[in-house]
C-alpha cells in the first residue's frame, strides 16, 4: 500500500499532494505520464511569479504555433494545394 503525502501549509492544513518531482520513477502520480510532460512538471519545482507563468505560456503557446504552421505548410505543399483549393475550404465550410 503506498503512503500518500501532502503538502502541508504554516496553518496545518494539507495544501496539495506531495509530487517527488526530482525522483518521478518512485511517484506513481507519473505512471500515466510521458517524458515530455514530467519535464513541464519540473519546471515548476521552484515556484515562480506570475510574470514568469505569463512568459512560460506565451513561450509555449508561440511554439505550439511555429509547430502547427510548420506542419501545416508541409502539407499543404505536399498535397499541392492553391489558393482556390483554400477557396474551396472556406466556401464549403
Amino acid at each position: 500500500m503506498e503512503t500518500v503525502k501532502y503538502i502541508i501549509n504554516t496553518k496545518g492544513e494539507k495544501t496539495g499532494l506531495f509530487i517527488d518531482l526530482l525522483n518521478p520513477q518512485t511517484d506513481s502520480v507519473f505512471k500515466d505520464l510521458n517524458q515530455g510532460q514530467v519535464e513541464i512538471l519540473k519546471l515548476f519545482v521552484g515556484g515562480f511569479s506570475d510574470e514568469y507563468l505569463g512568459d512560460l505560456k506565451k513561450n509555449i503557446s508561440k511554439f505550439l504555433a511555429e509547430k502547427l504552421l510548420n506542419n501545416g505548410d508541409a502539407i499543404w505543399e505536399e498535397r499541392k494545394y492553391t489558393k482556390k483549393t483554400f477557396e474551396t475550404f472556406v466556401e464549403n465550410d
